[in-house]
């Protein structure tokens, strides 16, 4: 895979909202259970947006309201006489998204670069039906699991976090995120039917503004009508303001999910030991920050470590707590 940065990465604020009307959003665990709410709320973000030898691929693409679609990306594809792995994905830049008849996208290209002992298929559907469908044998992988499941195997190794957070303006006089006291009087922009947010309205003191779409956030954010916006940190990266300074996202994160790829139990015997060996392979020698770079966003090192840092805060706290329970 070569380093290689899009150029659409670096085009105005506003084409970057016409292209993302998909964001996922979170929120925080105002409890200390961080580990359930993760995960659900993981799923929730995912449901919302419904080298070496390399194995040939085709592509289709499958929506509830129109016919399948399909179309080789290798014309050899259709004399290649290995068995068919069928991949259930779903538009989600910059994880898979469908380019013209092209899929790509970061975990597109790792699994293309597999020396898998299968012909690909992607398979585009909404996320609830691309989960059916996989539990129920009818698609072998699907590149996304944040929770576990009785019919599925998931990949021990994760090179996908979701990770959300407070993002403001910069210049705003907000370094790190402390607890939303700290935005006592200020308004926070956060995503209409998110289910965080019973959690978070009871504290009168934020004034919430409910938004319909991730597009409609971010731009009463940077037009300084909101002073804070909860959103995944990879959902921000690409916006030339990002990069130049001009917002910043608040650290530590309110929570980090791993993102499994996981498969069907009736080929998971044979597929995800390979996975894993590859995924393992990649994470050292830098094929996955790579492919993370080259479809315009920071590299994967960068989304780990911050992951870690959270884990590393999530454990802090505990601690403060129980020593707070022993001395009462």
């Amino acid at each position: 895979m070569r380093n290689v940065r899009g150029n659409s990465i670096y085009t105005s604020t506003m084409s970057f909202f016409s292209r993302h009307r998909q964001e996922q959003q979170g929120g925080i665990d105002l409890n200390g259970r961080s580990s359930i709410l993760c995960q659900a709320l993981g799923l929730f973000v995912l449901i919302c947006l419904s080298g070496g030898s390399v194995a040939q691929t085709s592509v289709i693409s499958t929506t509830d309201s129109g016919p399948s679609r399909w179309a080789p990306d290798n014309p050899q594809a259709l004399d290649d006489k290995r068995p068919e792995l069928n991949i259930c994905a779903f538009e989600w830049k910059p994880y898979s998204y469908l380019d013209g008849d092209k899929v790509s996208g970061v975990l597109v290209d790792l699994v293309n670069a597999m020396d898998l002992p299968y012909r690909l298929r992607f398979n585009f559907m909404p996320l609830p039906r691309c989960r059916a469908a996989v539990k129920q044998g009818q698609q072998d992988l699907i590149l996304y699991s944040s929770t576990p499941d009785p019919d599925l195997v998931m990949a021990s190794v994760p090179v996908q976090y979701h990770i959300s957070g407070v993002i403001v303006k910069a210049g705003s006089g907000h370094k790190h995120f402390t607890g939303l006291p700290q935005f006592s009087g200020k308004t926070i922009g956060v995503l209409r039917g998110n289910p965080i947010y019973k959690s978070l309205k009871h504290y009168e003191g934020v004034h919430w503004q409910l938004q319909n779409s991730g597009e409609s956030m971010w731009k009463m954010l940077m037009r300084g009508r909101l002073d804070g916006a909860i959103g995944d940190y990879l959902s921000l990266t690409p916006l030339q303001v990002y990069r130049s300074g001009e917002v910043e996202f608040l650290k530590p994160a309110l929570y980090a999910t791993p993102i499994h790829m996981a498969a069907n139990r009736s080929v998971a015997e044979t597929l995800i030991p390979l996975i894993n060996g590859y995924l393992k392979q990649s994470l050292e020698d830098g094929s996955v920050d790579h492919a993370y770079v080259k479809h315009g966003v920071e590299p994967f090192t960068i989304i780990r470590t911050m992951a870690v840092d959270f884990e590393r805060h999530q454990q802090e706290k505990l601690r403060e707590a129980g020593a707070f329970v022993g001395h009462n």
